[in-house]
Order: structure tokens, then C-alpha cells, then sequence
């Protein structure tokens, strides 16, 4: 069973909501959502999550009987992963999928 918890948060302070059912009136600037290992923050302004930190991450097939998931190794430092600009769509590539590469260039390749 999951654990959930729910901060709102306004510039006089936070307030804790006991359950779903209830809502607190008045404005508020973020509301915080954990559950479990996951952290999300909510923007009212953008509605977008800003800042998640997630310790476990799965997602689901298009039938939802598997899953996608994704384990790290211990890191010895903040690591920042920038992705591209794409012009399109594209994928990613992983090291033991076999895959025919277009539009790549290898500088000493060794054979």
C-alpha cells in the first residue's frame, strides 16, 4: 500500500491535508504530493511538476502487463544528462540492442 502525503503551501506557512476528501480554502503557491519514494511539486501558476526527484522509475507498456524499468549504479557525483534539440522524432540507442545507425560518424574506430 502506498503512503501518501499532500502539503500546501502559501507565504504564511503550510498546511498539511489529512486525506483526498479534504480541501483547504484560500490561495496557495505550491502544493507538494509524495508518495512513496516519489516527490512532485505542483505550480498552480503552470500546473507543470517542477523539481521531481525520483528514486524509482517504471512505465508501463501500451497493455500495461509490462514494464520499462530503469535501475542506476551508485554515482560518485551529481551527473547531468542533456538531451538533444531534435528536429524530429528520434530514439534512443543502447548498447546491446542491435540497431543499424544513420547519419553517424566514427572517428578511430577500431574494428
Amino acid at each position: 500500500m502506498s503512503q501518501t502525503s499532500w502539503t500546501a503551501g502559501d507565504v504564511s506557512g503550510s498546511q498539511t491535508l489529512v486525506d483526498n476528501d479534504h480541501v483547504y480554502p484560500g490561495h496557495w503557491n505550491e502544493l507538494r504530493v509524495a508518495v512513496n519514494a516519489l516527490e512532485a511539486i505542483l505550480d498552480p501558476d503552470t500546473s507543470l511538476l517542477t523539481s521531481p526527484v525520483i528514486t524509482s522509475m517504471q512505465i508501463n507498456d501500451t497493455s500495461a502487463d509490462h514494464q520499462y524499468v530503469f535501475a542506476v549504479n551508485e554515482l560518485t557525483a551529481d551527473r547531468t544528462v542533456t538531451l538533444p534539440l531534435l528536429t524530429g522524432n528520434d530514439e534512443f540507442v543502447f548498447k546491446d540492442h542491435t540497431q543499424t545507425l544513420t547519419n553517424k560518424t566514427l572517428t578511430s574506430p577500431t574494428i
